[in-house]
Order: structure tokens, then C-alpha cells, then sequence
């Protein structure tokens, strides 16, 4: 919960477990996620997902663009969201 100090860190899913598109439906607590870039000084992004929202993270924002949701960020007392990724079965070739 927001009292708790609860937060998202900034992070980038994982490269190549996560697939090329990530999709997060938030149910419950609205919030604003920044976006910060990986490499370079671009100045920080914040998106406000508001409950009910479909988030879809996709190309440069997907894997070249850490995101998170600090505590301030938080102004409901509890969240709820579902993220949806497309991982590769276990021993399923990859495509090149």
C-alpha cells in the first residue's frame, strides 16, 4: 500500500523472456509511471495510468526505456494491475 513506502523501481522487463510487447491493464488505483531512457539524458517521461487503462509498451519505449512508479505516484492506498507478456515455451526454438 502507499502508506507502506510501496513503489515500483525503474527497470526494463527482461529482454528476452518478456517478448517484444508488454501490456499492462491497471484495474484499481490510479498511478503515473516514468519513463526514464536507458543510454542517453533525455529528460524523463510521465504517463498517468489511470484505473481502467491499457498500458502497451512496444519497440525504443519497450526495450530501451526503464519504467517505474515512485511512492508519490501512488495516490490511491492500494493498486491492482495485470501485465501480460508473450514468453517462449520451455525448449521452443527462437526465431533468429
Amino acid at each position: 500500500s502507499k502508506r507502506e513506502g510501496h513503489h515500483l523501481g525503474a527497470h526494463v522487463d527482461d529482454r528476452q523472456l518478456s517478448g517484444p510487447l508488454i501490456l499492462n491493464l491497471s484495474l484499481a488505483g490510479d498511478a503515473t509511471m516514468t519513463y526514464t531512457h536507458d543510454r542517453s539524458r533525455a529528460p524523463p517521461v510521465r504517463v498517468p495510468l489511470p484505473r481502467r487503462s491499457l498500458q502497451i509498451q512496444s519497440g525504443e519505449v519497450r526495450f530501451s526505456w526503464q519504467h517505474g512508479i515512485h511512492n508519490a505516484d501512488l495516490p490511491a492506498d492500494r493498486r491492482v494491475s495485470i501485465t501480460f507478456r508473450q514468453a517462449p515455451l520451455s525448449g521452443t526454438p527462437r526465431a533468429a
